[in-house]
């Protein structure tokens, strides 16, 4: 081991002589203050990363239905859970942070467990008939017709269906549906929210069709 020369003050004969002290000792002090810079510098960088995420996340928390819920029944914490969708998806819904302001207010219509809550579905009775449910889809350009308007029956279409080979196939979820209301196109996406009453055992699989961008509406004669 390298040693380092240091004058000790009291010699044999008197005279100051030189003793050898291990290098390691001054090394190792100069070290410490290395090891506190370099983890400061980790710690930078994480929240430098953290906030560089944020900030590209353009997703936000909303309020999603926990389990179903029978039109005018009052909704309870346990009714309600938050999810993280993308901006066209949370283009109609409610946002997490009015969480309080549900709870407590009854369910204008029948809520299906999974679906994005939407802010026509609380309060008042939408007056919907016993096996009926609303449902809100979100719709992409072209797939729907532009003179979708409300009152009109369509046929609702999930574009991701397979066949039993597993191949693509479009899959009719309800040829019952009714369009309740049609909300105005984002400006960013071009998506367009529609409200739907279809059969309650229907309901579960459009929530599901629709949330995920998958539906296609089309308009049945007699609309």
């Amino acid at each position: 081991m390298a040693v380092r020369d240091q004058i000790h003050p009291t010699g044999t004969n008197g005279s100051r002589r030189a003793v050898a002290a291990p290098a390691g000792i001054a090394s190792g002090t100069r070290s410490v203050p290395l090891a506190l810079v370099g983890v400061a510098l980790v710690v930078v960088g994480a929240l430098v990363f953290l906030a560089l995420y944020a900030s590209l996340d353009t997703r936000q928390s909303v309020l999603v239905v926990a389990r179903d819920v029978a039109p005018g029944q009052v909704l309870a914490a346990e009714d309600l859970e938050v999810a993280r969708v993308s901006a066209s998806e949370g283009a109609a819904s409610v946002p997490a942070s009015r969480r309080a302001e549900v709870i407590g207010q009854p369910a204008a219509v029948g809520l299906v467990r999974g679906a994005i809550l939407a802010p026509a579905q609380v309060g008042e009775s939408s007056g919907l008939q016993a096996g009926q449910a609303e449902v809100g889809v979100v719709l992409k350009p072209g797939q729907a017709p532009l003179a979708l308007h409300q009152g009109a029956g369509v046929e609702v279409i999930d574009n991701g269906g397979e066949t039993a080979a597993g191949q693509a196939r479009p899959v009719v979820l309800t040829n019952e549906a009714v369009v309740s209301d049609v909300g105005a196109p984002s400006a960013s996406s071009g998506t367009t929210v529609v409200s739907l009453t279809v059969p309650q055992p229907d309901a579960a699989a459009v929530a599901a069709a629709g949330a995920a961008g998958r539906v296609s509406l089309v308009v049945v004669g007699g609309s």
